[in-house]
């Protein structure tokens, strides 16, 4: 049984991937041609460059668009907050703007949400992705996989891949989440084990000829910091969990 699909794309700076807008129309054409009902949401999360042009493109090339613009850049996450805050159907798929992941991660990704036991699928690289990431970003993707592992001790250490997909009935995770930029993912699913709910970790695949951005400083040491805000959470909420076992112990 098919399950209507919402799609939502972060958009910043598009524009520095060629044709991106044709990439959007032939990926969603694939993906409308074998979901039921499908609708596409663009969040523009402050483009400085006016790409009005493209946007009409994608909106009269495909059915179900929805345009969602932004004066300021408020990140990746508040982007994607914004787009599921007004996405409708009962599945519900965000990637980046030029789908760098092939067309069968996508859909691996999809067919797993039909699954009644599977809340939330998570799309985790496999090792041959890092063989085409520059240096400095398998470092730093590296780096956090381990620091989540020995300091969150959560199942997923891969929670910065760009494909994901939840159940409507998951919404409330992300728009719960207080972190705007890349490590929102990471929250979302810190807070998604913690309450219980079945988080499926999907293999996936880039598609050949993806380019990557450069990552700055100046972000990575915000990160950081909601990085350690997370940690302290996690302690805080070992230490209650302690204290409210002794209390029912002494009762």
């Amino acid at each position: 049984m098919k399950n209507s699909l919402s799609v939502i794309l972060p958009c910043y700076n598009p524009q520095l991937h060629d044709d991106w807008d044709k990439i959007i129309i032939e990926n969603m054409q694939r993906i409308h041609s074998e979901v039921g009902g499908c609708e596409l949401i663009i969040v523009d999360d402050g483009t400085p460059k006016d790409i009005s042009k493209e946007l009409n493109n994608i909106k009269t090339s495909i059915d179900q668009v929805k345009i969602i613009s932004s004066n300021l850049n408020m990140g990746k996450g508040y982007a994607i907050r914004k787009g599921i805050y007004q996405a409708s159907h009962e599945l519900i798929i965000y990637t980046d703007i030029d789908f760098p992941y092939q067309h069968e991660s996508f859909m691996s990704i999809y067919h797993n949400l039909q699954k009644a036991d599977v809340d939330i699928a998570v799309g985790v690289k496999e090792k041959a992705y890092y063989d085409g990431v520059p240096f400095f970003r398998k470092y730093i993707s590296k780096i956090l996989r381990w620091m989540i592992k020995n300091l969150l001790s959560i199942a997923i250490t891969d929670t910065q891949c760009g494909l994901k997909g939840f159940k409507k009935s998951m919404k409330h995770l992300w728009l719960e989440g207080t972190i705007d930029r890349y490590l929102f993912d990471l929250e979302m699913i810190y807070n998604a084990e913690q309450q219980g709910y079945q988080v499926k970790p999907i293999p996936v695949k880039l598609r050949p000829g993806v380019e990557f951005s450069q990552i700055k400083v100046s972000i990575l040491a915000k990160e950081l910091n909601n990085f350690l805000m997370i940690v302290w959470k996690s302690r805080w909420n070992k230490i209650r969990k302690t204290l409210m076992k002794n209390n029912q112990a002494t009762n």
